[in-house]
Formats: C-alpha cells, structure tokens, sequence
C-alpha cells in the first residue's frame, strides 16, 4: 500500500507544471547557427569533393567515409554541453553539430543504396528535405512562448553566469531583469523570493558589464542597417524582388505559349532536345520537369497577386501571400530541382530561403 501511494504521489509529481520543459534562453540562435553550419558543411564538402576528384582516405580495402567524422563531431557535440557551463559551449556546441549532420547526411545515398552509390540522384531531395524540416523546427523554436514566472527564472538564471566573468552586456543585463521582474510578481512566494534576491545583486554596482564580442557587433550592425533601411524601403525593396519574380513568370508562359502554338520550333521531341542541352539526366525526367515547371507557374501567378495586393497598399494580404508561394515554392519547386538539378539547386533555395526570413522581418 505504502509502495503504490509512493508511485502515485511520484507521477503526480511527474505532470505537475514544475516538471514542464522549458525553452532555453536563445534556443532560437543554437538552432540557426546549427543551420548555417549543416547547409555549410554540406556545399563545403560536394565543393571540395568535386574540385579535387573525390579523393578517398585510405588505401586498399580501406576507406574512411566523411560519415564516420559526421559521427565523430556529433558525438563532441553532445558531450560539450554535458561538461562545460559556460555559454561558448553551447555555441561550440550547435556549430559541431551542424558540420556534423551534414556531413553524415551527405552520405545518405551510399546507405540507401546496394551499390553504396554516392550519387544516387533521389539523395540529393532527401538531403534538402532533411534541411527544410530542420527550417520548420526552427521556424517552430522561435515562436513566442507564453510568459510564465517558473520559466522566466529558468531562463534568468541561465543568463547570469557570464555576469561572473564581466561579459555579461547591458543589453542582456537588462533582459535578465525583466525576466525578475516578472517573476518578481508571482502568487508563488518561492518564485517572487528568489527573483527579488536576484535582482538585488544585479542591482549591485560592483557587477560589471562587457563589451560587446564580435558576434554582438555583427549583430547590433545588422539591427542597425534594418533600422536605418526604414519600413518603406523594405517595402519598395520587397515589390521589386516579388515584381521580378513576376516578370519571369510572364516570361516562361509566353515561351511557354510559343512552343505550344508553333512546334515547328522545336528540331527534335522535347525531351531529347532538353537532353542534349543538359537541362536533363534523362528522357524519362521529362514529367518531373513538366510538373515543376507548371508548379513554377502557379508559383509566379500567386507572386503577381501579392504583387499587386502590395502595390495597391494591402499589405499583410500581400506579404502573407508572397510568404505562401515562397513556401509553396521550397517545399515543392526546390525539391524537385535538386532530383532534376541535384546540388546545382543550392543557390536559388539558399535565395529563397534569405528572402523568406526578409519577408518575415518586414
């Protein structure tokens, strides 16, 4: 009896909001630097591997595959937070992990293949696939999250440490005490207690603040430049980017148009003459190609709407459908480029992806 009331009162314990997971201060930036480094790691690579004649460490039977050293920096990664407190461990942390995934999945066609083929061609939109979740769950940690007094000392607390050392910047002083402040006002006496200890030695002079590092001045740069770019020439740069768009639309229904209306023009079958000028792999890509490219025309035509909804001043209606067909676009038109292009499609998803975020930001 005693047994069960104790394993009752340990699962109440279990749901009970103080064993609620909390959103780690900044969680939003480990996960973008964990980005940029995986999408790095992988151009890197087909670069180098490409200009240099897809060397192989080793000899003989021998081969080490840059999937092992993937697992390596992934297995470095996870161990750094374990061990080290200190906030640069965390960032070493997300920058191990993105050259790490991304030089294990860049593999991902040997391991998928009988013929261990590196170049099988469905590898490359898996690869992009994997990428564009990894975007969504980003998209997903930065969310706002509901203000609550236990997690905002969480988070307090986590930002104080570097106080210790003389790094912590006023700016994120600040930060930390609105957290206590909040806090401050819980109907949880333990809570209020603690974060009106808290802000009493952050009221204490005799803590120093840093100077900013190089991150934090790339970074106030950047909030400079948006603020000094001003809202209406975001807005002029983002209807000269949505209008050119556009404008290529318009162009390939024309082309479009003249290849259906004079045939004539066309020296051989379609799919033969997109070989031979290497737009394709393959006759039998030509349905993947014809589907993308009708997918690129609904595309242009909901760009044109937004366009418009813009020019004449509607613009959450057209900023919410410009980020509609951009989406539409990554998850559709991108994926289908890199199993007809393969990995000549980074640019134009790295493109599309940078204009997301500045449609995002206005």
């Amino acid at each position: 009896m005693a047994r069960r009331m104790a394993a009752h009162q340990w699962q109440e314990a279990l749901h009970t909001p103080r064993r609620q997971a909390v959103k780690r201060s900044r969680a939003e930036t480990y996960v973008l630097i964990t980005l940029v480094a995986f999408a790095a790691s992988v151009i890197v690579t087909r670069f180098y591997l490409e200009m240099t004649g897809y060397p192989q460490i080793g000899s003989g039977n021998l081969h080490i595959a840059h999937v092992l050293w993937g697992g390596l920096l992934l297995y470095v990664a996870a161990l750094l937070p374990l061990v080290l407190l200190n906030r640069t461990a965390l960032i070493w942390s997300a920058i191990l992990n993105g050259v790490g995934v991304g030089l294990f999945i860049d593999e991902v066609g040997k391991f998928i293949t009988r013929d261990v083929d590196y170049f099988y061609p469905p590898a490359a939109p898996i690869i992009y696939a994997f990428f564009l979740l990894s975007v969504l769950f980003y998209f997903f940690v930065r969310r706002p999250v509901r203000h609550n007094a236990r997690a905002e000392l969480y988070r307090a607390l986590e930002d104080i440490p570097p106080l210790v050392d003389g790094t912590l910047l006023e700016q994120e002083r600040q930060e930390v005490y609105e957290r206590l402040r909040y806090a401050q006002q819980s109907t949880q006496p333990r809570y209020a207690a603690l974060a009106s200890t808290l802000m009493a030695h952050l009221d204490n002079e005799s803590f120093a603040t840093g100077a900013p590092g190089t991150v934090q001045t790339l970074r106030q740069m950047v909030v400079h430049w948006g603020q000094k770019l001003g809202r209406q020439r975001h807005r002029r740069i983002i209807l000269w980017l949505i209008g050119l768009n556009g404008l290529q639309t318009v162009v390939g229904i024309a082309l479009l148009a003249m290849i259906a209306l004079m045939p004539s023009l066309l020296t051989e079958p379609l799919g033969q003459q997109l070989v031979n000028d290497n737009t394709l792999r393959s006759v039998e890509d030509l349905p993947w190609f014809l589907i993308r490219l009708g997918l690129q025309l609904a595309i242009g035509l909901v760009t044109l709407a937004a366009f418009i909804w813009l020019w004449r001043g509607r613009e959450v209606r057209g900023i919410n459908l410009a980020i509609f067909g951009l989406v539409l676009s990554l998850t559709t038109v991108i994926m289908l480029n890199f199993y007809l292009d393969q990995f000549q499609a980074i640019s134009s998803a790295l493109f599309q992806f940078v204009l997301l975020l500045f449609f995002e930001a206005y």
